[in-house]
């Protein structure tokens, strides 16, 4: 009888698992009928990512390279990095002198129970 339990619950846990894969996949064709219309610059229309610059390379008009559009993200990803770095420091300071006067404070009344 131990098995219909554990049987059940294996069933259920890939009926769950069927309806997320089935999910996503009608999201990636939505999205993928959303872009189908493509972004017209400078006359031609690029089938790519709204905010992928266009350049000009040897006289023709094409997007950037995955290369400098994924820098360019990684660069901004890394620039919040630093930012939450210094705000965790400037934290991590004022709790270590927190913890310095609870010491201190401590430290006092034990002089005054005496």
């Amino acid at each position: 009888m131990k098995k219909l339990p554990n049987l059940i619950v294996g069933l259920a846990m890939m009926s769950v698992l069927s309806g997320v894969v089935c999910m996503s996949v009608f999201a990636e064709e939505r999205k993928s009928d959303e872009t189908s219309e493509g972004i017209k610059k400078y006359g031609i229309v690029y089938n790519m990512a709204e905010d992928r610059e266009v350049i000009r390379i040897g006289g023709k008009y094409e997007p950037e390279g995955v290369d400098i559009y994924m820098k360019r993200h990684f660069d901004k990803v890394h620039a919040s990095i630093e930012q939450l770095t210094e705000k965790m420091n400037a934290l991590e300071v004022k709790i270590n002198d927190m913890s310095d006067k609870l010491t201190d404070v401590s430290r006092q009344l034990k002089l005054l129970d005496k």
